[in-house]
C-alpha cells in the first residue's frame, strides 16, 4: 500500500541523527499531530530528531459504518468490546505494518539513520499499528510507544513472538512505552494493562504510565515521560526503571 498523500515531515531543528514515525488515530489526520512534534522539539536533547507523520487511507470501518461512509483508518474494526483486541483486521494491520517498515527502510537507506535510532509511535488506532509492528518485527528499533491504545490480535501476537524467540533474544526486542489515562472512556484502562502485561511476558522492556484524570487524549506529563523514554534509548538521558 503506497502512501497518498506523502507523509508530513517535521524536520529536525538541528542536524538529524534520529527519527520518530508517528501515526494518528481513527478518523484523524497527520496535521492534528504537528503540535506533538513541536512540543517534543522544545526538549533541546531532541532537536536532532525528525518526525514523519503519515496519513491513513480512507476505508469503511464496520463498527461505525451505518451509513456507508469512509474515514481515515489504519485497519478495520468489526466490534468494540472486551474482545476488540482479538477481533481486528489482520490484513489491514499487516498492510499498515508494511507501510511503517518501508518508512523505516527509507530512513536507513536514504538518510543513514540506523533502525536503533528510529522510533515508532501512535495515538489510539495509530498506536495499535506501532505496537503491532514493533513487537512482531525482526529488526531491533530504538523504541516504540503507544498513547491511549492497546495491542491488537494480542493472543496471536504472543504465539508469533514465542515462535521468533529462539532467533530474537529479549536483549534485541524493541523497548516499549505505554501511556494511558485512567479516565479514558474509549480505550479502557484494563485493555492497556492487559497490553502491558502481555508485552512484558514477551520479554520486551516496557514502561507503563497511567495519568490520573486524563481521558482519550495526551497531557504534558505524558509527553515529558515520553521524551525521557526516547532520550534514554538514544543514550542521551537518564536510565528509567521499567
Amino acid at each position: 500500500m503506497a502512501l497518498n498523500p506523502p507523509p508530513l515531515i517535521i524536520a529536525a531543528p538541528q542536524t538529524q541523527d534520529s527519527t520518530i514515525i508517528f501515526l494518528h488515530g481513527l478518523a484523524d489526520n497527520s496535521r492534528n499531530w504537528v503540535h506533538l512534534a513541536h512540543k517534543m522539539h522544545e526538549d533541546t536533547a531532541l532537536q536532532n530528531t525528525k518526525f514523519i507523520l503519515p496519513d491513513a487511507e480512507e476505508r469503511k470501518v464496520t463498527l461505525w459504518n451505518k451509513h456507508g461512509e469512509s474515514m481515515p483508518a489504519w485497519f478495520n474494526i468489526p466490534t468494540w468490546n472486551d474482545t476488540a483486541s482479538e477481533n481486528n483486521d489482520q490484513e489491514g494491520l499487516e498492510a499498515s505494518r508494511g507501510i511503517l517498515l518501508s518508512l523505516v527502510k527509507a530512513e536507513t537507506d536514504e538518510y543513514g539513520i540506523p533502525p536503533s535510532r528510529i522510533f515508532l509511535g501512535g495515538f489510539s488506532q495509530g498506536g495499535c499499528v506501532a505496537l503491532f509492528t514493533a513487537v512482531t518485527a525482526t529488526l531491533s528499533l530504538g523504541g516504540a510507544f503507544g498513547l491511549s491504545t492497546y495491542l491488537p490480535m494480542i493472543d496471536r501476537v504472543k504465539i508469533l513472538v514465542s515462535e521468533q524467540a529462539p532467533a530474537i533474544p529479549s536483549s534485541r526486542r524493541t523497548p516499549v512505552f505505554l501511556g494511558h489515562g485512567n479516565g479514558d472512556p474509549k480505550v479502557k484502562l484494563h485493555w492497556a494493562q492487559r497490553t502491558a502485561n502481555a508485552i512484558v511476558d514477551m520479554g520486551v522492556p516496557t514502561r507503563f504510565e497511567v495519568y490520573s484524570g486524563m481521558f482519550h487524549q495526551t497531557c504534558d506529563k505524558e509527553i515529558e515521560d515520553l521524551c525521557c523514554f526516547i532520550k534514554q534509548h538514544l543514550n542521551i538521558g537518564p536510565i528509567e526503571e521499567t
